[in-house]
């Protein structure tokens, strides 16, 4: 059953495994203990997600923080499955994120992932919104991937240059980038300083 809470903060605490049911919450919290998501309908949060540290079930599930406003993205212990960034504004990682279905990012919406990196063995990325990395590790992104959403290295420190297919790729700062195998764009090079392979 889908459920509509427009205010407040909607907090699954059972201390055995509860499943979070699809509808649009304005703030949603869980306690540290297993849980799973819809696998029916889509979860919208329009607020702050708080997952806690208990491990997610996510298979079929979609899970969409739509806010118009600026919105932290937190990660679910054992990754998301769909993972939609919708309402406009720009979405910030706040730790390390896995996608293990498809990343939504459509146009107007920025997905920031500061220093953070994403994975995810079978990561799809659609839309056409903007990807922002600082990160430096050897892993910020998955390899290999097709990258719809235009992608921006974005750190003053040197970074590696995953290999992959961009449609639009902006190495920005000043630091090196080092691709790390065959990179591919399709759309729009910009580039500051860059080493390549």
């Amino acid at each position: 059953a889908k459920i509509n809470w427009s205010f407040g903060t909607v907090n699954y605490n059972s201390s055995s495994s509860q499943t979070i049911v699809g509808g649009t919450y304005k703030n949603l919290t869980s306690s540290s203990i297993a849980r799973t998501l819809s696998s029916t309908d889509t979860i919208y949060v329009t607020g702050i997600f708080t997952p806690g540290t208990g491990t997610y079930t996510t298979t079929s599930s979609v899970v969409n923080l739509s806010s118009s406003s600026t919105q932290n993205v937190p990660n679910v212990t054992g990754g998301y499955n769909v993972l939609m960034l919708t309402g406009g504004n720009t979405k910030t990682a706040t730790a390390n994120i896995t996608v293990n279905g498809t990343l939504h990012v459509p146009s107007g919406n920025t997905f920031n992932l500061s220093t953070f990196t994403l994975a995810g063995a079978s990561l799809i990325n659609t839309g056409t919104g903007t990807l922002i990395t600082a990160s430096t590790s050897g892993t910020a992104l998955p390899t290999g991937r097709s990258w719809t959403n235009s992608v921006i290295y974005q750190s003053a420190s040197a970074q590696t240059l995953i290999n992959g297919t961009y449609q639009n790729l902006d190495l920005q700062s000043a630091g090196n980038k080092s691709a790390n195998g065959a990179v591919t764009v399709n759309g729009i090079l910009s580039t500051a300083i860059v080493t390549g392979k």
